[in-house]
């Protein structure tokens, strides 16, 4: 059987991790929480300790991952220092075998906002900032893994328990009305992910964002009216154009159908 190991069974490491055990896959997985061992075990995972801002048993992970065919690195920077994300993404790969691939869940914050249209060979900025951590953890995991790696840059993320709607219902004097939104479902996340697993598609760079960009204005007014959330008020004098983050090399790539394909199905 298979092995594939998810850094990071949380909001979407959990669900990816059920799906991939549905199609016969055994699934490996971490969290930083000890409490939650347990309850992964019951859910058939096989599950350890690891948190990155700690000290963690190094030869005893090279042991539980020894069998990984592909490691699906989905650990956020977090409240780690400036650069030392970088090197704990390095660190964690170290822990593989030589012949294992790599996916690593990335975000389109890395693409500039001032930038029209983001596509994957777009130039970014490398602000010190917590986008900068992702990007250049993009590059070091590149330079280390080459072909083996495939890297995902996620757009906003909705699903279950996550509407980012909610943060801005009720705020006034909200910037750039007219800015397109860039998000996508957990569930095209967890489909796209395991589309790049059955094509066994390394190497590549892909953006992963639903192809309708409805203004920020119509969006989370639309989304608050049908939770019968207070509305939010855009300042209409803020008028930034904002990007547009295409999605179009992973559908033509891998022939990839977003099942959420429009925001407003959310």
């Amino acid at each position: 059987m298979e092995k594939i190991a998810i850094a990071g069974l949380g909001w979407l490491g959990l669900p990816l991790g059920l799906e991939l055990q549905s199609l016969g896959y055994k699934v490996l997985g971490t969290t930083t929480n000890a409490d939650k061992i347990s309850d992964l075990q019951e859910k058939g995972f096989e599950a350890a300790l690891l948190d990155l801002n700690k000290e963690f048993d190094r030869e005893g992970l090279r042991t539980f991952f020894e069998e990984v065919s592909v490691c699906i690195i989905n650990i956020p920077p977090g409240k780690s220092v400036f650069q030392s994300y970088r090197s704990q993404c390095l660190e964690l790969a170290g822990l593989f075998p030589e012949t294992a691939r790599f996916i690593f869940t990335s975000s389109t914050s890395v693409y500039s906002d001032r930038v029209i249209l983001a596509e994957e060979n777009t130039s970014v900025l490398t602000d010190y900032n917590f986008t900068s951590q992702l990007f250049l953890a993009e590059k070091a995991l590149k330079t280390e893994l080459g072909q083996r790696l495939t890297v995902l840059r996620l757009a906003g993320l909705f699903g279950e328990n996550r509407n980012p709607a909610r943060h801005l219902s009720g705020k006034s004097g909200l910037k750039n009305p007219a800015s397109p939104v860039n998000l996508v479902h957990r569930d095209d996340c967890i489909a796209f992910i395991k589309e790049i697993i059955r094509q066994r598609t390394w190497g590549e760079t892909f953006n992963v964002c639903a192809s309708e960009h409805p203004s920020r204005e119509e969006f989370y007014t639309r989304i608050c009216e049908k939770q019968g959330w207070e509305l939010p008020f855009f300042d209409p004098e803020s008028q930034e154009q904002g990007k547009i983050v295409s999605n179009q090399k992973g559908i033509q790539m891998l022939g990839f159908s977003y099942r959420l394909d429009s925001p407003f199905d959310f």
